[in-house]
C-alpha cells in the first residue's frame, strides 16, 4: 500500500515569532565603568536560551572551562497551548487583489505602470498561546537593577510587535504581555558557590499559525476581436486545408468588437496634463437600462479594485483596436462625480508635434490682424484657418491659402506664407498644438480633430487596474 506524501511547506512562523520576541530585548545597555572620558556603557547581549550542543561546543571553544561572559539575557520557549477562545470560522477565506509594478528588463528597473495582477486567498489561521522566558543572567545586584529598571517600564504590561512587513499578512501583528516574574533563583543566604544571579520574567505571546495562501495570476479576457476578410474563390479551401495560415489570405474589412458591457468612455481635457473620464453606454448615454447613472464602481466591481494614482487608463489612437504603439497612457483616482473619473495624462504618451504651434484657430473672412479681435501682425505669428482667405485679401497680404492651412507672418516678406497645407497632406497624419490653449489637434487627411478629447468606443479604451 503506497503513502500519498502531504504537500510540504514550511513559512519560519515560529521563529519569526521568537526572533521578534528576542528583538525585544536587544539594546539595553549597563553601566560598566568610568574612565577619564566619562562613563563607559555596554550592550547587554541576548541570545535563545535552546541553543543547539555543536554550537555550543564551537561558542566555548571545545572546553568546559570556559567562563561565560555576564550580563546576559537569554530568552526560550517554555510552552504551547491552542487558543479555542480566539478561534473563527475555519472555513473562512479573504481574497485581495494586488498589483505589481511593471518590471522593465532592458533597463532592470520598475516603472510606473502597472505590471502583472494577482488574486490571494488567505484562509483563517490557527490560534495559539506561547509561552516564553526571559532569563537576566547577571554577576551583582547593581547591574540587576540597572537592567531590570529598563526593562520593566517597557512592559506596561503588553507591547505591540510585527512578525513581518507584508502587507498582505493579516496576522503580522500581535503583542507581547509579561505575566510573571521571579526575582531570583538564589537562596537565602546565599551559597558560596553562587556565582551569578538568574531572574525570571514570564511572558505569553497570542500567535496565528497560517496555513499557506493561494496565489493566481489574473489573466482576464477584456475584448474579443474578430476580422470580417473578403477573400478569393479559393482561398476559403486553402485555409480549411491548413496549407497556409488565416492571416495569409484575404483583405480585412472590418473588426467586430466585444467587450463587457460595451461601455464607451468620453475624455475630456480640464489641464495641461488632466482630464475627465466620463463612462458613456453603448449609444453614447450616460444613463443605464434602469435610468440611473452608469458609475466607475460598476465597471470595477466586474473587473476588481484599482489603486488611486497607480492603476491606469489607456485610449488607443490606433485604428487597429489591437495596435497598443500609440496609445495614451493615464492613472486615475476617484471623482466627485460618480459617473467620472480624474485622470493623469502621461504626457510621454501624446503624439509629438509635426507642426509648429499656432496662436489661435480664426475664420479669415470674419478676422483679420489687427482689426480689434486679433493682434497686429508680428513676425512669426501663425494661424489655423478655418475657412479660406478670399482672393485679393489686401488685410491678408493678397495671400492664397484655404480651409485648415496654417500659415506664418514673414516681416521680412511682409506677407503671410502657408507652412502647412491641407490639400498637400490628404494621405499623412500630423500633430500641432494650440499655444494658447495647450489643447493638441490632429490632422486625419481631411480636417483638424482634438488629439485627446473625444469618445473612445469599445475595444478602444483599457483599464489596468
Amino acid at each position: 500500500m503506497s503513502i500519498n506524501a502531504v504537500p510540504y511547506f514550511y513559512d519560519r512562523q515560529f521563529r519569526r515569532y521568537i526572533t521578534q520576541f528576542m528583538r525585544l530585548f536587544s539594546g539595553f545597555q549597563y553601566a560598566h565603568s568610568a574612565d577619564e572620558n566619562g562613563v563607559v556603557y555596554r550592550l547587554v547581549p541576548v541570545r535563545y536560551g535552546d541553543p543547539k550542543r555543536d554550537v555550543e561546543a564551537l561558542r566555548n571553544e571545545n572546553s568546559e572551562n570556559r567562563l561565560k561572559t555576564l550580563p546576559m539575557i537569554s530568552c526560550y520557549v517554555t510552552g504551547l497551548e491552542m487558543a479555542p477562545d480566539w478561534r473563527t470560522y475555519q472555513e473562512h477565506t479573504d481574497s485581495q487583489q494586488v498589483v505589481e509594478k511593471k518590471y522593465n528588463e532592458q533597463l532592470n528597473r520598475y516603472e510606473n505602470e502597472a505590471g502583472d495582477r494577482y488574486t490571494v486567498t488567505k484562509h483563517n489561521p490557527v490560534p495559539y498561546k506561547m509561552q516564553l522566558s526571559v532569563d537576566l543572567v547577571t554577576s551583582n545586584s547593581e547591574q540587576k537593577f540597572q537592567i531590570m529598571e529598563q526593562i520593566l517600564v517597557t512592559f506596561n504590561p503588553t507591547l505591540n510587535i510585527h512578525t513581518n512587513a507584508n502587507p498582505l499578512d493579516w496576522s503580522n501583528l500581535g503583542y507581547v504581555e509579561m505575566k510573571s516574574i521571579n526575582w531570583t533563583n538564589r537562596a537565602i543566604p546565599p551559597g558560596l558557590e553562587d556565582l551569578y544571579d538568574i531572574a525570571q520574567l514570564q511572558f505569553e505571546i497570542p500567535i496565528l499559525i497560517n496555513p499557506p495562501a493561494k496565489l493566481q495570476r489574473n489573466v482576464a479576457i477584456h475584448t474579443i476581436l474578430t476580422n470580417l476578410k473578403t477573400v478569393g474563390q479559393d482561398e476559403p479551401e486553402l485555409i480549411r486545408n491548413g496549407i497556409e495560415g488565416f492571416d495569409k489570405y484575404g483583405t480585412v474589412n472590418n473588426y467586430s468588437i466585444i467587450t463587457m458591457g460595451q461601455y464607451k468612455v468620453k475624455l475630456e481635457t480640464t489641464g495641461d496634463n488632466t482630464a475627465e473620464a466620463i463612462v458613456l453606454n453603448e449609444l453614447n448615454g450616460e444613463l443605464n437600462s434602469d435610468g440611473d447613472y452608469l458609475t466607475w464602481q460598476q465597471i470595477f466591481e466586474t473587473h476588481g479594485d484599482y489603486t488611486p494614482d497607480v492603476s491606469q487608463i489607456r485610449f488607443r489612437l490606433s485604428d487597429d483596436p489591437s495596435d497598443h504603439t500609440k496609445d495614451i497612457v493615464g492613472t486615475f483616482r476617484e471623482h466627485t462625480e460618480k459617473n467620472k473619473l480624474i485622470v493623469n495624462l502621461n504626457m510621454d504618451t501624446i503624439p509629438a508635434n509635426t507642426v509648429d504651434p499656432f496662436v489661435s484657430a480664426v475664420d479669415p473672412t470674419t478676422s483679420y490682424p489687427g482689426d480689434g479681435t486679433l493682434a497686429p501682425a508680428t513676425n512669426g505669428q501663425r494661424y489655423l484657418l478655418l475657412g479660406d482667405i478670399p482672393q485679393n485679401s489686401s488685410v491678408w497680404s493678397n495671400t492664397i491659402a484655404n480651409r485648415y492651412d496654417i500659415i506664418y507672418y514673414s516681416q521680412v516678406l511682409n506677407t503671410w506664407i502657408v507652412d502647412f497645407s491641407a490639400s498637400n497632406n490628404q494621405e499623412t497624419t500630423h500633430y500641432v498644438q494650440n499655444s494658447s490653449t495647450g489643447d493638441r489637434f490632429k490632422w486625419t487627411g481631411t480636417n483638424w480633430v482634438h488629439a485627446v478629447d473625444g469618445t473612445y468606443n469599445a475595444g478602444f479604451w483599457r483599464l489596468y487596474l
